[in-house]
């Protein structure tokens, strides 16, 4: 299906994003797993995320998602949700990185606000 045919069918515009992610669940064989990707677009309903372990995922697969917000001089920032894998295609747009998958995953529920001081003390708001 073209990018086009994908927008037709979204509830919610999508913006390009390019931030850092966390990918926290459980693979497909069971083990536990803490992945990194790059957002690629967000938007009121989900997000648009690659990967390089395209083994770790499934189709309706319930994630924890942590996405990296730019730092301050003070403190690394966070915004955390639950998620779920909608659909999984490899990211034609990468190219010279085989190996590399988009993942699309719909938000279940708020992103909460997540925040630690660069030293060993930790702070955190919602």
């Amino acid at each position: 299906m073209s990018d086009q045919d994908f927008n037709n069918l979204r509830e919610f515009d999508r913006q390009a994003i390019d931030f850092e992610a966390e990918i926290k669940g459980f693979s497909q064989s069971g083990e536990p797993f803490c992945d990194h990707g790059q957002l690629k677009d967000i938007s009121g309903g989900g997000v648009g995320l690659t990967t390089s372990h395209p083994d770790h995922y499934k189709v309706d697969q319930q994630l924890e998602l942590e996405i990296k917000l730019p730092d301050t001089d003070e403190l690394e920032a966070f915004m955390k949700c639950q998620v779920t894998v909608e659909w999984i295609r490899s990211d034609n747009a990468e190219s010279g990185d085989s190996g590399r998958v988009l993942i699309g995953v719909s938000l279940n529920g708020q992103m909460s606000f997540d925040s630690r001081k660069h030293s060993t003390s930790s702070h955190s708001t919602k």
